[in-house]
C-alpha cells in the first residue's frame, strides 16, 4: 500500500448534505471527547468522515478500512469497508486527479471519501476510537479520537485553546 499521506478523518455528531451537494459537519470533535459522569456513555449517533489519499498507482491494491476502539477491554472493530478501487467501469471509482497544466513529473493522487455512521455508539469507559487503513499486511492509522471521563471544568479547559492578547505600548 502506498503511504496514506494527507489522509484524515473528521469525528462528529452528524453529517448532512445541502441541496447543492456541500457537506455539513455538526458537532465536530477535535483531539478528544469528554464525558461528565460515569459510563456507559451513549451517543444516539456518531459519524466519521474519512478522506483517504494515496498515489494513483496504489488504486489496484486491495485495502480495508476499519473503525476500532481500544480500551481496558481490548480492541474492538466497530465497522469496516473494503472498497474496490480497481473497478474501472464503476462511475464512483476514484480517479487520479491531475490538472491539464500540471507538470508531468508530479505523481497523481487517488482520493476517496466515505462516511461511517455509528448509531448508537455506546462507550464503557476511557477509549480511543481510531480509523485504520490495512493493505498488504500493513496497518496504518489515519486518525484517532480520545474518549475520556472528566469533570466539567477540566473538559471545558482541555478542549479550548486560549490566546491572551495584550496591548503593546508604543516604544518611545
Amino acid at each position: 500500500m502506498s503511504e496514506a499521506l494527507g489522509s484524515y478523518a473528521i469525528f462528529c455528531d452528524d453529517i448532512r448534505t445541502e441541496a447543492n451537494g456541500k457537506g455539513i459537519f455538526i458537532g465536530v470533535y477535535r483531539d478528544a471527547m469528554f464525558f461528565v459522569g460515569n459510563p456507559p456513555w451513549v451517543l444516539p449517533q456518531f459519524h466519521i468522515n474519512v478522506v483517504y489519499r494515496a498515489s494513483a498507482d496504489a488504486s489496484g491494491e486491495p485495502i480495508r478500512f476499519e473503525i476500532r476502539t481500544y480500551s481496558e477491554q481490548g480492541m474492538k472493530v466497530l465497522g469496516a469497508l473494503e472498497p474496490d478501487f480497481s473497478a474501472t467501469k464503476d462511475k464512483h471509482r476514484p480517479e487520479p486527479f491531475r490538472l491539464p497544466f500540471e507538470p508531468s513529473n508530479i505523481t497523481p493522487m487517488l482520493q476517496a471519501q466515505f462516511n461511517f455512521a455509528l448509531a448508537p455508539l455506546v462507550l464503557t469507559g476511557d477509549t480511543r476510537i481510531s480509523v485504520h487503513a490495512i493493505s498488504q499486511g500493513r496497518d496504518t492509522i489515519i486518525d484517532r479520537l480520545r474518549v475520556l471521563k472528566s469533570d466539567e471544568a477540566e473538559a471545558f479547559n482541555s478542549s479550548m485553546v486560549a490566546v491572551a492578547v495584550r496591548p503593546v505600548s508604543p516604544t518611545p
